[in-house]
């Protein structure tokens, strides 16, 4: 094996990462769903979270045929940012900017994650 390649158990680590981030995704655009008095935000809101479960879920596929345990949760930080949605929301009188805002937010999070993983050359380097 190579200097730059991963482990099988380092690819797993990732990937479970990455199924943390799609969780809080998931989770926190219901949450703002649920925020929002605007019906078509709602329905985006909805359908982005269907999509970050939809690709959690082919990362778990992922993972248990690698021979890992994936991971079914989000993260700490996924988890107190969406308790902040919520205490935000309620302040804000759920507002649909203040929902957006949260949003947005949780976005810039997940895709800097994402360009973490991609600097660290982890897609170059899982082989799978």
């Amino acid at each position: 094996m190579s200097n730059d390649a991963m482990s099988n158990d380092d690819v797993v680590d990732e990937l479970n990462t990455l199924i943390e981030t799609c969780k809080d995704g998931e989770y926190g655009f219901r949450a703002c769903a649920e925020h929002v008095k605007s019906a078509q935000l709602r329905q985006v809101f909805t359908s982005r979270a269907e999509e970050c479960r939809q690709a959690a879920t082919q990362l778990q596929t992922l993972v248990t045929r690698l021979g890992g345990k994936a991971d079914t949760g989000s993260s700490v930080t996924g988890t107190m940012h969406r308790g902040w949605v919520n205490i935000k929301g309620m302040l804000s009188g759920d507002s649909d900017q203040a929902a957006l805002n949260e949003c947005e937010r949780g976005e810039v999070v997940q895709r800097g994650r994402g360009a973490d993983m991609e600097s660290e050359g982890v897609r170059a380097r899982m082989s799978i």
